[in-house]
């Protein structure tokens, strides 16, 4: 069984959407969060742990590390481009519908931000 949209690409099975993408669409509730920060580093993954700690079925999470990865992801999310670690710490910015929070370098305020609304 595939676990991943980009798993199914890889394999040549066709699929409509991402299940990020159709969950968001069932849901009307879409939660992004990009994590700006170097991919092996100690605050990088706690901040990763914060983010996996919250159950959120129609979240969409990127690492922008500054690699090519992020170079090309700025081609098409024009967004992305300028998104980097601020004072050299790992970083989050939360956007929920469209609409982005204050990026923070506190997990105490990632998981604030990642708190469920009602």
């Amino acid at each position: 069984m595939l676990r991943t949209w980009e798993s199914a690409e890889r394999t040549g099975v066709k699929v409509a959407a991402p299940p990020a993408a159709v969950l968001a669409t069932l849901t009307k509730h879409f939660v992004q969060i990009v994590v700006a920060g170097k991919p092996n580093a100690a605050d990088t993954r706690a901040m990763l742990g914060v983010v996996h700690e919250h159950f959120i079925p129609a979240k969409i999470l990127l690492l922008a590390d500054g690699a090519g990865g992020q170079a090309f992801l700025g081609q098409r999310l024009e967004f992305i481009q300028d998104v980097k670690p601020l004072d050299g710490k790992t970083t989050a910015n939360v956007c929920e519908n469209y609409v982005c929070q204050l990026p923070t370098t506190n997990l105490t305020s990632v998981a604030v931000q990642l708190r469920p609304r009602p």
